[in-house]
């Protein structure tokens, strides 16, 4: 719309922005412009004020709101916005307020939706064919700042759970599928995984987590894999993914060749599965007895 009359969109957008607008129109004008294809620079940055009054409203549900989200998450991704009380230029960040503002029940939603959107732009699959081939690869920058967010959810475990409350555990299920965006498994990135383990079959998202775990092929995100394998078995089996799983354990059995708490970690896993009536990796087990 701006390309077609500039001054005409510039007064509309501040007229919305008013707190006195009238608020049906107000919502028909967000909803409609949340609801386009694509996030400009120069619009997010005249909406801005617009996507204040959003945040701060609870007039939105469904699609709306999560689009909301989504053009905040941009505005973190590519145009300024921090994980920080302020931005660079000394604005409020709005990414921050949204993150800060999630403990109403009508807003708990947006930080699930946040960790959903994150996964989305990851392009969800690990194998090149399967992707898309329309999608285009996100950026170093991207991922550090999706990284980033993960370790401040982390670091901020128990505000971030207080402010979530029941919502707490379904939100952890959905910061598990950002494992596709991590390099490796270290000692930080362990204790994240370790801590989304044991709940991620409550949005069904155990096949995703398990495939993202074979990723991981260097010996020393290896060594961790076991135990957080032993987490998810706390709370569920899974099946559904059998090749991943053996691979997995395969992993684990040649790695623990050097390291027998390894070994330990892969025997505890095939002895779950058998315990609990499930037999597909019984050959492996027998296989790696000496």
């Amino acid at each position: 719309m701006k390309y077609l009359d500039n001054d005409y969109t510039v007064e509309k957008i501040n007229y919305f922005a008013m707190a006195d607008a009238p608020e049906f129109e107000w919502r028909m004008f967000m909803e409609g412009y949340l609801t386009g294809a694509q996030v400009y620079k120069e619009l997010y940055v005249l909406m801005r004020p617009n996507y204040e009054k959003a945040l701060a409203s609870t007039i939105f549900n469904g699609r709306a709101d999560e689009r909301l989200v989504e053009h905040i998450c941009i505005g973190y991704l590519q145009l300024g916005e921090s994980l920080n009380t302020n931005n660079e230029d000394g604005q409020p960040s709005l990414f921050w307020k949204m993150l800060d503002e999630a403990n109403a029940d009508d807003k708990r939603s947006r930080l699930e939706d946040v960790a959903g959107f994150f996964w989305a732009i990851s392009g969800r699959k690990l194998k090149k064919e399967e992707k898309d081939e329309q999608e285009e690869e996100p950026s170093e920058e991207t991922k550090n700042k999706v990284i980033a967010f993960w370790e401040w959810t982390f670091r901020e475990r128990e505000p971030v759970k207080a402010k979530l409350g029941e919502s707490y555990g379904s939100f952890l299920s959905r910061m598990a599928e950002l494992t596709i965006w991590l390099d490796n498994i270290n000692e930080e990135k362990d204790a994240w995984l370790l801590l989304s383990a044991p709940y991620i079959e409550i949005q069904h998202r155990s096949a995703f987590f398990i495939e993202y775990l074979t990723k991981f092929d260097d010996e020393e995100s290896i060594k961790r894999i076991g135990k957080i394998f032993l987490k998810v078995l706390e709370t569920t089996t899974p099946t559904f993914r059998q090749e991943e799983i053996q691979l997995i354990v395969e992993r684990l059995y040649k790695v623990g060749e050097k390291y027998p708490v390894i070994k330990a970690d892969a025997d505890n896993i095939c002895n779950t599965y058998g315990r609990r009536g499930v037999h597909f990796l019984k050959d492996l087990f027998y296989k790696n007895q000496k």
